[in-house]
């Protein structure tokens, strides 16, 4: 049974949230609802909860700055919010998943199969560490599948992200970001400028310094620092 405690000042929503959990989650058992940062950062350390179903934004203290004030983080995070735009933030806390509201039960259970998985040290594939990433836009976050990205490029501080269904997302992070992000995920650097899904791979092709042809046709170079190593991991 894994020990958690919501940290929600929406007293209306934190109820609704308790009951689908009890609802679609019997091996998760809410041991008590904090109201407020200040409550949760007392109640936490206390309690030593397996995870936490994190709110970000509350008055006085957010869920981040909640984090920042415990001495020990020592439990899982999922966090909870109507805020599509601090998601990308959520995954630097090494959060288990980022689920919006008004919280759908198989984002839920979802999330909670990740902990299993985690805490019985099984293998996270053929499913990856990250199921969606959050990519900040000009209009706040677009949530993109992490198993569609094919690959991305760098110009200078902007990075264009390509995917399976040919769209091309460009966002102001620069390439070293984006690759700490998706880091486990069976993506790999090959060239200074471009970071790719190794799930997508086709081919690699000796001439021409090296290059490798992905699923969407594209041909990117592999860096000469990169090219032993690269063919290394292939070819094991």
């Amino acid at each position: 049974m894994l020990r958690a405690i919501i940290v929600e000042d929406d007293t209306l929503f934190a109820a609704i949230l308790q009951k689908k959990i009890t609802a679609f989650l019997p091996n998760v058992q809410i041991i008590t609802i904090c109201n407020d940062s200040k409550e949760a950062l007392l109640v936490i350390p206390e309690l030593k909860p397996d995870i936490v179903f994190l709110d970000v934004e509350m008055p006085e203290m957010n869920g981040f700055e909640l984090l920042n004030h415990l001495p020990n983080i020592s439990f899982e995070i999922i966090f909870i919010t109507a805020y599509t735009e601090f998601a990308y933030k959520a995954f630097k806390y090494a959060a288990v998943d980022f689920i919006v509201k008004p919280c759908d039960e198989k984002e839920l259970i979802i999330a909670i199969e990740k902990i299993e998985k985690k805490k019985n040290n099984l293998p996270s594939m053929p499913k990856p560490l990250l199921t969606k990433i959050a990519l900040p836009t000009a209009d706040g976050s677009l949530f993109v599948n992490v198993v569609d990205i094919i690959r991305a490029e760098s110009d200078k501080n902007y990075t264009t992200i390509y995917l399976q269904n040919k769209e091309k997302i460009l966002i102001s992070k620069a390439l070293g970001v984006i690759e700490e992000l998706l880091q486990g995920n069976n993506f790999y650097r090959i060239h200074h400028s471009h970071l790719i899904n190794l799930n997508h791979l086709k081919q690699y092709v000796r001439s021409d310094g090296g290059y490798v042809l992905l699923a969407d046709g594209a041909q990117v170079p592999v860096s000469r620092a990169k090219k032993d190593d690269f063919l290394h991991l292939i070819n094991n």
